[in-house]
């Protein structure tokens, strides 16, 4: 049955798709639960980052997105988890890039212009004044 369902979902359809997914959505919600509250121990996202539904949801695309890529030794329950934890795990990556974009206030006070004596100086980045 389930392979029969893996089959129309490979063809392009969403509702054996679902169908062959929809035993498994527990277990995922269970184990996004536990993967988030990892990551949030370790610093990964903050506490209202990231629900355990929307972490599903993110896998289950990548799933549709993937399903060809599914190894067909491989059991749908395991592949799921596989790739929610995948997904976490690139949430996380891409969350740390964007902690480590510098950010400026666009309230702090803009920095005096520096005081150039003539055309020439600015263009040659040599004081003359010493």
């Amino acid at each position: 049955m389930i392979e029969a369902g893996w089959k129309a979902a490979l063809r392009g359809d969403r509702a054996a798709f679902q169908a062959t997914v929809a035993p498994h959505l527990e277990e995922l919600l269970g184990a996004a639960r536990r993967e988030l509250s990892y990551r949030v121990a370790l610093g990964n996202f903050g506490a209202d980052d990231l629900t355990p539904e929307e972490l599903v949801g993110e896998a289950l695309l990548r799933a549709w997105q993937d399903r060809y890529r599914r190894p067909s030794p491989l059991g749908v329950k395991v592949w799921l988890l596989a790739l929610l934890f995948r997904v976490a795990r690139d949430l996380a990556r891409r969350e740390a890039g964007l902690r480590r974009i510098p950010t400026e206030s666009l309230e702090a006070l803009v920095p005096p212009e520096p005081i150039y004596d003539d055309d020439e100086e600015f263009w040659d980045g040599t004081s003359r004044t010493s």
